[in-house]
């Protein structure tokens, strides 16, 4: 139950910081089309890490991901980087 609690609050999180972000994002490409993103795409915040996608099917579909998988994606695109 704690573990269910903890990724609903991460998921939470996650969606609230894509009305207040700033930073730039970690990527440059979609991480599901491949497409190019830049500062002014639909994005989704995962702790300080701000992800970018081509459009919003693509970025809620990543918002459905459970938190686990989101990092994991996240630390795919800092690894490339």
């Amino acid at each position: 139950m704690k573990k269910l609690l903890l990724a609903l609050s991460l998921l939470l999180m996650a969606s609230c910081g894509t009305m207040t972000a700033d930073a730039a994002p970690i990527n440059d490409a979609c991480p599901f089309a491949g497409e190019a993103v830049d500062a002014n795409s639909p994005s989704v915040m995962v702790g300080d890490h701000k992800v970018a996608f081509c459009c919003k099917k693509c970025s809620s579909k990543f918002a459905k991901m459970s938190a686990e998988e989101q990092q994991q994606h996240v630390d795919k695109i800092l690894a490339k980087n």
